[in-house]
């Protein structure tokens, strides 16, 4: 019980931001994402890919590929 209310205000606060906002596993998969970067793109089509590959390999800056990797 916790956890959904958890995961429900958690989605909530999310999908009001103006910013596109993904959830990534470990091994950088898209698990979930808000209702603006669905609205950018089909959900269905970045649900459960590769991150940097659903967004079509965007240009990174600076020396790490990705910040989140250690």
């Amino acid at each position: 019980m916790v956890g959904q209310n958890f995961e429900a205000t958690r989605d909530a606060i999310l999908d009001c931001l103006p910013e596109g906002v993904a959830v990534v596993d470990q091994s950088m998969q898209i698990v979930w994402v808000n209702k603006q970067l669905a609205s950018w793109f089909n959900e269905e089509t970045l649900l459960a890919q590769p991150f940097y590959e659903a967004l079509d390999n965007p240009e990174t800056m600076g020396t790490e590929v990705c910040p989140l990797q250690t």
